[in-house]
């Protein structure tokens, strides 16, 4: 495992998502330190960002492959399943907002 490059708390505080040069996320349950799952984004050139939804089931990915990538965390399994790319140059951060304030 290489070092973490992007890391962003779930909105409830209970799991930290974290981000690899290697593209993968590892997601770790913050009060206990265990393992809570693990995915790779397809970010070929590692990640820079991650922001999680205030909601707590998405999670935006953003890498040095010019790419901006939304995961929806499924409560059954604790990999990520990709819902949606953009092709953004290179992505430095992003931050989801709820629905009612993209109106």
């Amino acid at each position: 495992m290489t070092d973490g490059t992007a890391l962003a708390f779930h909105p409830a505080g209970q799991m930290l998502a974290v981000g690899y040069n290697d593209g993968t996320v590892r997601l770790w349950k913050v009060f206990t330190g265990e393992h809570a799952g693990v995915f790779s984004t397809g970010h070929g050139l590692g990640l820079n960002a991650l922001a999680f939804h205030p909601g707590g089931q998405l999670l935006v990915s953003a890498g040095n492959d010019g790419t901006a990538r939304l995961w929806r965390r499924q409560p059954a399994r604790p990999a990520g399943r990709q819902v949606a790319t953009c092709y953004t140059g290179r992505a430095q951060a992003g931050a989801p907002t709820p629905d009612r304030a993209a109106g």
